[in-house]
């Protein structure tokens, strides 16, 4: 056959083929192609000219040009439209699209195999359309397996009675091999109830209308179980059942739970299987109700003498009076109208119902006929149904999803720079509990894990079930803090987490003890974070710490572990040396120009009984970060109020200028501790200076200075230390009962080389002068610098390794105040 294409098919057949939607093409036998559609050029972005007389080879890989050959040769083979489904990438765009593939042979009048023809419609909406009921059935079916409530359906006509999934969980029936049958469902009903079943039905067919059916069913394995059905079933004309269709709700646990509180279950399963809507008739004018069932009556909680009289007003709890006016006239209509709204029961209850309302005419007047419908009980299943898909039923936490949704929220609030933690905690051979046990302890364990967990954790609603043996606690970021002591933070939660958890502890009447695996990850670790790899780097690191044989937590980031350990086991190490007798009181002296003594200040030194002496560089911060650094400030205040003591009663009085820590300065109790401390020692106030930062003074100004004052009251003096490299403010500097000003060391450092220092030093020196306050420079190591300090200002003070290091006090005693007695 010579090579056709669209241009010498007849005039109708080419002007049809172009212009339909669908890829339309032919080929021969042999797969070379003899026409196409401009759908189909779009496909292989090339025109008809040069598609014609080529083969899929030349436009597709070799492994989808086979692909199309076999469904070509399976429908040569067929004689016969063969049909499939694929997807294609159109070359002329780059865009796919989901196809439904129909091929047929092509012969000619003989019945020779002339070609095949192919066609290919867009089915994408098709698709998706396929895929959301797929989906929505899944979700159905999740919702029936929750709420233990399936639905089935009965074909008289038939007698096919076919059962969800569920509804064959709850009969204990395999869906795979069982074939329900009406039948074989009356059989399954336990003795006692089958008439009260079956006369329920035989009533619902006569009466047409909707039934509630509360029974026992016996399983196959002999047990029982309490079922509740909501059915409808539909006749034709004549009374005949045409079909049936309920729903079959579990309700097992329920009535046992009824019966083990004494209620009376069966009185309560009459009154439910019973029940129906109320149904009342109402003036449209006054809303006053004319007639009503026994239904409304009950679903209110009124006797049908206390009921009668009573109005819509008596009951609505959600409108006014003049909306309850304004929307009966919209009832009175032939249509129904339908909305939701609160009732009050007698009792005060309110119950959300659904009211549904029209109007009728009878004898010539106009009514309202109302049915309210109560949907409290479905819409606290709904919320159930939410608590329990992001809650953890077993230990109130919440899980996997509510982790993920607020692991995202820290991902798009924290910086890598100030990171928050995540900690993954694990408890090792927890399935060996269960395994040994029983499941229930395992499960008494577990509650008591959560437990600890919540308690143990300062954060409210931090600690999460990640589910089985895996627990989360989330440590949010603090802005401000540097990365290695929030990673102290999340090491020092971990360790206070591994002792409370390995605690032996009581489940279901059994002692044990457990082993804990912490892993601990930063959140974020990087810029382009994600929860999916938060997750990983946890479970990396829970991985490792499983397999430690002593210290079971283990950072993602090693290096990060290690410095935040390091800092943690300093604090230990800290927190012990307070009491523990290992701090020293070292002394440093303040001259005047002419290097007399005139004040000293305290520093503290650690001196480890194994480690030697520790930088005050390196347990100052931990210190501070840890809280310890008020115990630390208490410590030095109680020495040196001693020590003044000592020495005025030796003849040789000092003043003396102690460091006095933000966080100590703006406890509630600071300014009573250093009266209680100064009454407990006999000290002077005059000769203790308590030097504060600059930081200090700018934070909550007013209460500075109310606590600044009610000590300066005393004899107490205040030292600013650091003058001039922080937040220098005079209006600030003039409210504060202050003393004196500390010169800091960098500029007395680059005073002799550094004409700014030199100006910044006068202007520090100006504003003292001005103020009457008194100064020290700190730092002083050359005589040069002794020189151009006493030459700016002749009553400076100077402090300095040039005229000496800190001494411990037995030894600057010696060196600064022969012959004075001190005991430390």
């Amino acid at each position: 056959m010579p090579y056709a294409t669209m241009e010498n098919l007849p005039d109708f057949f080419r002007a049809l083929v172009k212009g339909l939607p669908d890829l339309v093409w032919i080929k021969d036998p042999q797969g070379v192609y003899l026409a196409c559609n401009p759908r189909f050029e779009a496909l292989y972005g090339k025109s008809e000219a040069e598609i014609v007389g080529k083969t899929d080879r030349d436009f597709v890989s070799a492994e989808l040009a086979a692909f199309f050959r076999r469904h070509d040769l399976a429908a040569i083979e067929a004689g016969r439209t063969l049909q499939n489904e694929e997807v294609l990438s159109f070359a002329s765009d780059g865009h796919t699209e989901h196809v439904q593939t129909l091929k047929t042979p092509l012969r000619d009048a003989q019945g020779r195999l002339i070609g095949v023809l192919g066609i290919a419609r867009d089915i994408s909406d098709q698709v998706r359309l396929r895929e959301d009921l797929q989906r929505s059935m899944a979700r159905m079916v999740e919702a029936e397996r929750i709420a233990s409530q399936g639905s089935w359906e009965h074909d008289p006509v038939r007698d096919e009675l076919h059962w969800s999934d569920e509804v064959h969980r709850i009969f204990g029936t395999d869906p795979a091999s069982h074939r329900p049958s009406l039948a074989d469902f009356w059989t399954r009903i336990h003795p006692q109830d089958l008439a009260q079943v079956q006369e329920t039905y035989a009533e619902a067919v006569r009466m047409r209308r909707p039934y509630i059916a509360r029974h026992r069913i016996v399983l196959p394995d002999g047990s029982l179980k309490h079922v509740i059905e909501h059915a409808e079933v539909q006749c034709d004309d004549a009374g005949q059942v045409l079909r049936s269709n309920g729903t079959v709700q579990d309700v097992t646990a329920r009535v046992l739970a009824e019966q083990a509180a004494g209620e009376r279950a069966e009185l309560f399963s009459a009154v439910v299987a019973q029940s129906e809507e109320g149904v009342a008739i109402v003036d449209p004018a006054t809303g006053r109700f004319i007639e009503f069932n026994d239904a409304a009556t009950r679903l209110l909680g009124y006797t049908r003498e206390a009921f009668t009289g009573m109005g819509v007003h008596d009951i609505e709890a959600q409108q006014s009076l003049e909306e309850i006016r304004a929307q009966l006239p919209r009832m009175c209509g032939a249509e129904p109208v339908q909305f939701q709204t609160r009732h009050r029961r007698k009792d005060g209850e309110l119950r959300d119902v659904v009211i549904t309302g029209r109007g009728i005419d009878f004898r010539g007047a106009r009514y309202i006929v109302a049915t309210w419908r109560d949907v409290t009980e479905a819409r606290r299943a709904q919320q159930e149904i939410h608590r329990l898909t992001h809650y953890d039923p077993l230990t109130g936490l919440p899980n996997r999803l509510l982790l993920a949704e607020r692991l995202g929220q820290m991902l798009a609030q924290a910086q890598p720079e100030h990171p928050g933690y995540l900690l993954i905690v694990n408890l090792d051979r927890f399935h060996a509990i269960n395994d040994a046990l029983g499941r229930p302890v395992g499960d008494a364990v577990l509650a008591e894990v959560a437990r600890r967990l919540v308690a143990l954790t300062p954060m409210a609603d931090a600690v999460l079930h990640l589910g089985a043996d895996e627990f989360v606690l989330l440590v949010p970021p603090e802005l401000g803090r540097d990365h290695a002591l929030t990673a102290a933070d999340a090491l020092r939660l971990a360790n206070r987490v591994l002792h409370g958890l390995q605690a032996p502890l009581q489940a279901a009447g059994h002692g044990m003890e457990l082993r804990i695996s912490i892993g601990t990850t930063s959140v974020p670790h990087a810029q382009a974070d994600s929860v999916s790899e938060v997750l990983r780097r946890a479970d990396t690191a829970l991985h490792r710490a499983k397999r430690a044989t002593v210290q079971r937590i283990s950072f993602f980031d090693e290096s990060m572990g290690e410095a935040a350990r390091t800092k943690f086991e300093l604090e230990q190490l800290l927190r012990a040396a307070i009491p523990g007798g290992q701090l020293r009181l070292f002394l440093q002296p303040q001259v005047d120009a002419r290097g007399q003594l005139v004040a000293a200040e305290a520093l503290v030194r650690w001196v480890h009984p194994a480690r030697g002496l520790i930088s005050p560089a390196d347990f100052i911060p931990v210190a501070e970060e840890s809280g310890l650094i008020v115990a630390l400030d208490r410590w030095m205040l109680s020495a040196v109020l001693r020590l003044t003591r000592a020495l005025r009663e030796a003849g040789k009085r000092l003043r003396i200028s102690v460091n006095i820590s933000p966080r100590h300065f703006h406890s509630p109790e600071f300014v009573s501790w250093v009266q209680g401390c100064l009454a407990r020692h006999r000290a002077l106030p005059e000769d203790l200076m308590l030097e504060v930062t600059e930081g200090l003074v700018i934070e909550n100004v007013d209460e500075v200075i109310n606590k600044m004052k009610e000590l300066s009251d005393l004899g107490v003096s205040f030292s600013v230390d650091d003058f001039g490299t922080g937040y220098s403010s005079l209006a600030y500097l003039k409210r504060l009962p202050i003393h004196e000003l500390k010169i800091d060391r960098s500029f007395v450092h680059d005073a002799t080389q550094d004409a700014d220092s030199v100006a910044i030093i006068s202007t520090i020196l100006s504003v003292a002068h001005h103020m009457s306050l008194e100064v020290v420079a700190e730092g002083i190591e050359t005589r040069q610098q002794v020189a151009l300090l006493a030459g700016l200002a002749p009553q400076i003070r100077l402090q300095g390794y040039h005229f000496g290091k800190p001494l411990e006090v037995r030894d600057w005693l010696a060196r600064w105040a022969p012959g004075t007695v001190f005991e430390a």
